[in-house]
């Protein structure tokens, strides 16, 4: 699967049959985004379904956006972690 949206309306677990979970799960129908950070996928926003899905190509980048947007908040929070670490560290020299 490249970095982009992918749309599977139905036979999923047929068109990756090396995919265990989808076999497993029967999974027919999917539509999927990478999340992308820093140039990295880092996750994966998807829909999937063992009956065909009724989504239309032009959904795609409202799922990227949802993607996108998540992968930055993920990117928030790594920050503010590492701020935090920092402050702490500071804050024992000082003491």
């Amino acid at each position: 699967m490249d970095l982009d949206v992918e749309l599977v309306l139905d036979s999923a677990s047929e068109r990756y049959p090396d995919d265990t979970m989808l076999v497993q799960m029967g999974i027919r129908s999917y539509f999927g985004h990478p999340m992308i950070a820093e140039g990295k996928m880092i996750g994966l926003v998807s829909v999937m379904d063992d009956k065909p899905l009724g989504i239309e190509e032009w959904a795609g980048p409202i799922l990227g956006l949802f993607a996108n947007r998540f992968a930055l908040e993920i990117e928030r929070y790594e920050v503010n972690q590492e701020l935090q670490k920092s402050k702490d560290n500071l804050e024992q020299l000082v003491l």
